[in-house]
């Protein structure tokens, strides 16, 4: 069971300047106490088919977070564009907001971006070179993407409650190792270690062409 709920995302300046700040607003909740580091993440995915072209464009440690309801803004310079290979500079792409405790990613709402010229001609007529001060970046942000991951989250002692709660006596008990993993699938969890996967699928062909429809639809 997640022991932090992500209530609410909020995508600020959702239409903007290419070169402008990106900025999430973050409503989320601790069930309890939080003995180990909770990380957030704005990544930048450059090129949809290799991800060693995403960018981290800002991240935020939180450290012995007490229980309860917690908001802040998350802000992360544009992405830099030498990173990012000219051909895939403008049309869509994504940005991921992500959230790991203890290094393990159990979190992260995707949204699909189009950047495009804000002159009608230089879109239909694009020049070579990509002209960076003239592009727009629109966050689609209607269409958010969830996705949430199977993580541990227990300590020795906490892990110990929970093997008492079930009836369970020993921590390799596979009664409680199935009542933990139907829990969790309960709650729509993917597996500890899909998110490569995750990202891949986000960035497919086929998904790219819908989001792409949602975009020039509007």
């Amino acid at each position: 069971m997640s022991q932090v709920n992500v209530i609410n995302v909020i995508a600020h300046n959702s239409k903007a300047p290419f070169l402008s700040n990106i900025n999430f607003e973050i409503y989320f909740e601790a069930l309890q106490p939080l003995s180990k580091v909770l990380t957030w993440r704005i990544i930048y995915i450059g090129q949809a088919s290799d991800p060693n072209n995403d960018q981290i464009l800002q991240d935020a440690e939180m450290e012995e977070l007490q229980a309860g309801q917690m908001k802040f803004v998350l802000e992360g310079q544009p992405p830099d564009v030498s990173r990012i290979p000219e051909c895939d500079i403008v049309g869509v792409t994504g940005i991921l907001l992500t959230c790991s405790y203890n290094n393990q990613e159990f979190f992260r709402v995707g949204y699909y971006v189009n950047n495009y010229y804000d002159d009608q001609e230089l879109n239909e007529n694009p020049p070579i070179k990509p002209e960076i001060e003239r592009l727009t970046r629109h966050i689609l942000v209607e269409k958010p993407r969830v996705t949430k991951f199977q993580i541990q989250w227990e300590d020795e002692a906490s892990l110990a409650q929970q093997q008492m709660m079930y009836g369970a006596n020993n921590e390799n008990d596979p009664n409680m190792v199935n009542m933990m993993q139907q829990q969790q699938q309960l709650e729509g969890m993917l597996e500890n270690g899909s998110q490569f996967k995750d990202r891949n699928d986000m960035m497919s062909s086929a998904n790219l062409a819908q989001a792409a429809q949602n975009f020039y639809g509007q």
